[in-house]
């Protein structure tokens, strides 16, 4: 079971879709076409990423599961998550075609009904309204949580976003890095991300990787938002992205000059041009409905973490692995230890 688990990390760890695949080769080339006109909509040109023939890696794994033996609900876990690794191919394989919204959707499964009564329920949040460099984060790293092997990067290409994982922490030059800010990053992307993925290599099991990518996205960013909120770090700003995001992806159907004109009314042109492009990425004439659904991830995953925690569940199980249906299914069947982990001080 563990050498099936450690072929299909291998297998994901291929078929990342991160912001490499998906940032456009001439975005900065069409953001200034579109700023010197009141009615274009970008023209993305992706790099092309041939991943067919992982089509037949999937249905070898898929071939070596039916023959395990295993508990009736772990072996339908494992099925969907192979099913989860054949979208995400489908997905990579369609960024800048006509094909990429459906793939997309169905990998995120976003429902706009959903969507509706998480933007109405978070209008209510009272919110912090108050507004250095890198090394901040490394010192947290260290000095509070004595971990010293993540190095922390600055980007100066994707130089508005932050990627966490488990061997580095990558943050794009342009994101704001002086008061409040800082306090709010280092709660979403030291004390959350970066413990997350530090507990979850130190366990040793392979199967706590074995997370779906909407789930696992859903459950990260929302225990991440909803850290930032209790600790009242989460300011007014952060919070506005949040929720703007979530409103741009229900417009997906709509244009991006809509759903930039729309933006603009509420946010400062930039943020409104930056938000819409994420939404938008992966679409080749971004005036086509569709895109790219994984920033409603926030505040839906806010909602998921707020409801999971009033029903009395355990939230250690978010720091052991992203999921925590993954890790009580590990631990109902004998297959997660108990082991020491290490949670946010707060």
């Amino acid at each position: 079971l563990y050498l099936f688990a450690k072929k299909s990390i291998a297998l994901k760890n291929q078929l990342l879709l991160n912001t490499r695949q998906l940032t456009p080769l001439n975005f900065y080339d069409e953001k200034s076409r579109f700023e010197k006109s009141k009615r274009y909509n970008p023209i993305f040109i992706y790099e092309h990423l041939d991943f067919t023939h992982f089509e037949e890696k999937i249905k070898c794994l898929e071939d070596e599961l039916y023959i395990l033996k295993l508990p009736p609900e772990v072996k339908s876990y494992l099925f969907d998550y192979l099913t989860d690794l054949a979208i995400i191919e489908k997905t990579i394989q369609s960024i800048g075609t006509e094909e990429f919204p459906y793939y997309a959707k169905k990998m995120y499964r976003t429902t706009l009904e959903n969507i509706s009564q998480v933007l109405t329920n978070t209008e209510k949040l009272e919110i912090n309204h108050d507004e250095n460099k890198a090394q901040v984060y490394k010192k947290v790293l260290n000095d509070k949580y004595n971990i010293s092997e993540i190095p922390i990067i600055l980007d100066d290409y994707n130089d508005h976003t932050i990627r966490v994982g488990l061997n580095r922490v990558v943050i794009g030059s342009q994101v704001r890095r002086f008061g409040q800010n800082v306090k709010r990053l280092i709660v979403h992307e030291i004390e959350t991300h970066a413990l997350q993925y530090y507990n979850t290599h130190n366990a040793h099991n392979p199967l706590l990787k074995l997370s779906k990518h909407a789930e696992s996205l859903l459950f990260g960013e929302g225990i991440a938002v909803y850290n930032e909120y209790i600790t009242k770090t989460l300011t007014k700003e952060a919070f506005d992205t949040y929720y703007y995001r979530l409103k741009a992806v229900q417009m997906l159907s709509l244009p991006f000059r809509e759903i930039y004109d729309y933006l603009w009314e509420y946010l400062k042109p930039r943020k409104a041009f930056l938000i819409t492009a994420r939404v938008k990425r992966g679409m080749f004439n971004t005036a086509d409905p569709g895109g790219f659904p994984k920033d409603a991830s926030y505040l839906l995953g806010f909602e998921k973490i707020r409801n999971y925690i009033q029903h009395g569940s355990n939230l250690n199980f978010l720091y052991i692995g992203k999921v925590p249906y993954l890790t009580s299914l590990l631990l109902c069947n004998n297959l997660l230890e108990k082991e020491s982990i290490i949670l946010p001080h707060f």
